[in-house]
């Protein structure tokens, strides 16, 4: 339970089920997907997926970005997330920060405060604390996105989802993709 009282229980909204404006790309779900959302386009990951992957997420920040939305493209791991702000063109008007990054500006946006970590590994703390202060946060500070993309989709815990789209300025219908491949689960991430 958060510090408000807010739930990150998983809501009926799933990170791998169809639903207005949410795409989830996986090469076993792709069929599923194509046949319930018309338009999917299917991503395919190989040996080159970090390529494809920077390439495929920034061309997409970037064209909602452009449309004038308020883009938040996140991921699970912290070199990833820093290649791709470094990667992000110099006009690009889009944010790119790793989820526990996130998780920590908004708590500091909102004066939230967030005990440390016990220790550097401090699982609690990374799968449970900075996430349901990403929850208060977004309730104190109200949506902040328009449109959220998400890499590493498999390496985010179930319940995260809630505090993500919380972010959304429309969480029912806000336009939330998520990429993942279920081969390159490396944290062992409960799906």
């Amino acid at each position: 339970m958060s510090v408000t009282g807010q739930s990150l229980a998983p809501t009926s909204v799933q990170p791998y089920a169809v639903y207005p404006g949410c795409f989830v790309f996986n090469e076993e779900h792709y069929d599923t997907l194509s046949q319930n959302a018309p338009g999917v386009s299917k991503v395919r990951t190989n040996n080159g997926r970090t390529f494809a992957v920077v390439r495929r997420d920034l061309e997409q920040a970037r064209r909602l970005a452009v449309q004038g939305f308020r883009v938040l493209l996140t991921c699970f791991n912290a070199p990833l997330a820093g290649h791709l702000r470094h990667q992000r063109p110099r006009d690009a008007a889009y944010t790119v920060l790793h989820f526990h990054q996130l998780c920590q500006k908004m708590a500091e946006q909102a004066e939230l405060h967030v005990p440390p970590p016990r220790t550097r590994d401090d699982e609690h703390y990374y799968e449970r604390v900075l996430p349901e202060a990403l929850l208060d946060a977004s309730s104190k500070l109200g949506p902040q996105y328009d449109a959220i993309i998400v890499d590493e989709g498999q390496d985010f815990r179930p319940d995260w989802w809630v505090a993500l789209q919380a972010m959304l300025a429309d969480p029912g219908h806000g336009i939330f993709y998520v990429f993942y491949d279920d081969n390159q689960n490396l944290y062992q991430t409960e799906q």
